[in-house]
């Protein structure tokens, strides 16, 4: 709640924090250990952040991590406009994403594939959760999430929509190249609600004896077929 009251946001870690202060996003202010500001001081005056140095103990009480690394900074929430550029021809959309991980790592896996724009339900865990934001690694800055009701945008999408479940035809043979793709919660997956709007049941065909594979996993494989040919 006190995110979205303060529209600010916490990055920690040195690869997130210098991915976000070489991009668009508003970084306020950056608090750091003496070591960090004596390799990054100058990136902090290029942009106008107040930078703070503080000792490991006192990055210690104000970091979210177990093992506080380095540097820790606030940054703006950006104001984005909802819904996805007309011109998108391929759409990620998750259904109950919870684990802040797979989050994270999906959202850096569509910008590693150049994908811009995520759609997710309601009820997927927030984005600028510090975990998430942790876990994109920087993507964050280039990535556009946006929330909506996922069973009502399906269904005046307009696209054809790709529901990724146990039982549907193996991607390798239905080769998709447009539309959205649907990514399932962890461990229910894509949900009936949901489900109701897929003109196609996909799926990542294995051979070994696990039940199912990791959100973050299926979405990256997804996004592999469709843009490795």
């Amino acid at each position: 709640k006190f995110r979205k009251e303060h529209g600010l946001f916490i990055a920690e870690g040195q690869k997130v924090v210098e991915e976000l202060m070489g991009s668009a996003i508003d970084v306020r202010a950056v608090y750091a250990v003496r070591e960090w500001v004596g390799e990054h001081g100058d990136m902090a005056g290029r942009t106008g952040t107040d930078l703070h140095e503080v000792s490991p103990a006192e990055l210690g009480r104000i970091s979210g991590l177990v093992t506080p690394n380095k540097v820790l900074a606030l940054c703006r929430i950006p104001e984005r406009e909802d819904g996805l550029s007309a011109d998108t021809p391929v759409v990620l959309a998750l259904d109950g994403i919870r684990d802040p991980g797979n989050m994270g790592t999906i959202i850096r896996t569509a910008d590693w594939f150049g994908l811009g724009e995520i759609i997710c339900s309601e009820d997927c865990v927030e984005v600028w959760n510090p975990k998430v934001v942790q876990s994109t690694m920087g993507s964050i800055a280039r990535v556009k999430v946006s929330y909506t009701g996922l069973a009502n945008y399906l269904s005046l999408a307009g696209k054809p929509v790709y529901a990724t479940v146990p039982e549907g035809e193996s991607i390798w043979v239905s080769k998709p190249r447009e539309g959205i793709f649907v990514i399932g919660n962890e461990s229910q997956g894509v949900r009936q609600e949901v489900l109701r709007y897929a003109t196609h049941r996909i799926s990542i065909p294995g051979t070994g004896k696990a039940e199912s594979l990791n959100a973050s996993v299926a979405a990256g494989i997804i996004m592999a077929a469709l843009f490795i040919s």
